[in-house]
């Protein structure tokens, strides 16, 4: 099989490219992993790997979207330079400037690109952007695509996409984790249509001390989100009512996930970890390109709800929606066929 090149920069992405470079190991098959910086990966200890920016700060390299998209257009030439070295597939994740960026070096590279988590859609360009242009666009551009759910399937061409489900239901199968309730209710806010807009802002932290008058929250706070609240005169009362803490690798972060009570968020990712671990969430968007989980119970959507009712009548009514644990042995078992 042809060598593999991963193109990442965020730790979402390293997390759910984990599973599948353990699988090459155990297959012994080679792979590289290419880094723009657009987060610090130290955390991360994959086999061959290559930065090509060192990240400024725990959070992230990049202050805001024009700054990461002058870097990463800037990094394109070095990607592709890097590629047209090697006779490989590249495979880009999700829908982050690094994915997009990604693909486009592999297609001037002359390569074939895979594009990991493909088919996600919230339907609106503009909701979350630059997020769902650039699922749309890697889609375009890649020739391989792993779609992770059925409605992601049927939104991509196919004769080039597989239905593989989710590696980062690999990751946490592998974990092993005691899945406990230990009575607080987990919170993480970050995405910029939500912490640069006060009014949004003051509606959710309104929302979440009403929780935390009855339950313990605890809130893991991004720099941006912290930077944000702190101008909107809102820290000091959250300060008060939550348990506030950093963010924290991922081998720490599930754990304490596995025995929350339930969560509000406005992540993508956790809709597929939460579904899996059984934990109700609340996603703190108006929209959302993992519509299976509120299809199915998993979780609500919006910023009108009642918490506790949610909780009281909590249910799934399917298993395994976003995989089985098994999607990077599938996935590998594909590029072994690949020409």
């Amino acid at each position: 099989m042809r060598k593999i090149v991963f193109i990442i920069g965020t730790r979402a992405e390293a997390i759910k490219i984990l599973p599948l470079t353990k699988e090459l190991e155990k297959k012994k098959h080679d792979y590289s992993v290419l880094s723009t910086g657009q987060h610090d990966l130290s955390e991360f200890k994959f086999k061959d790997f290559l930065e090509l920016n060192k990240a400024k700060g725990k959070s992230g390299a990049f202050k805001g979207v024009i700054q990461a998209v002058f870097f990463l257009l800037k990094s394109i030439p070095l990607m592709v330079e890097y590629l047209k070295e090697k006779d490989c597939f590249v495979i880009v994740h999700g829908d982050t400037m690094t994915t997009t960026a990604g693909a486009i070096a592999g297609r001037l590279a002359s390569r074939q690109v895979c594009h990991l988590e493909s088919g996600l859609r919230t339907g609106d360009f503009f909701q979350p952007f630059p997020e769902e242009a650039s699922r749309v666009i890697t889609d375009a551009l890649a020739s391989i695509h792993f779609a992770p759910t059925e409605r992601a399937f049927l939104q991509t061409n196919p004769h080039s996409t597989f239905l593989v489900g989710n590696t980062v239901i690999d990751a946490i199968k592998e974990k092993k984790l005691k899945v406990t309730d230990k009575k607080f209710v987990l919170v993480s806010v970050h995405r910029q249509e939500n912490v640069n807009n006060k009014a949004v802002m003051e509606r959710i932290v309104s929302e979440i001390l009403r929780i935390a008058s009855k339950r313990k929250v605890v809130w893991l706070m991004h720099g941006n989100t912290i930077r944000k609240l702190d101008e909107y005169g809102l820290m000091k009362s959250i300060k008060a009512a939550c348990d506030v803490r950093d963010l924290m690798p991922y081998e720490k972060f599930l754990p304490l996930l596995a025995t929350a009570t339930g969560v509000l968020s406005d992540s993508g990712g956790l809709a597929e970890e939460c579904a899996y671990l059984k934990k109700p969430l609340v996603i703190l968007r108006e929209k959302t390109e993992r519509m299976e989980s509120v299809e199915h119970g998993y979780a609500l959507l919006g910023f009108d709800f009642d918490f506790e009712y949610f909780l009281k009548n909590y249910k799934q009514d399917k298993e395994h929606i976003y995989g089985e644990g098994n999607s990077s042995e599938k996935i590998v078992h594909i590029l072994e066929r690949l020409k």
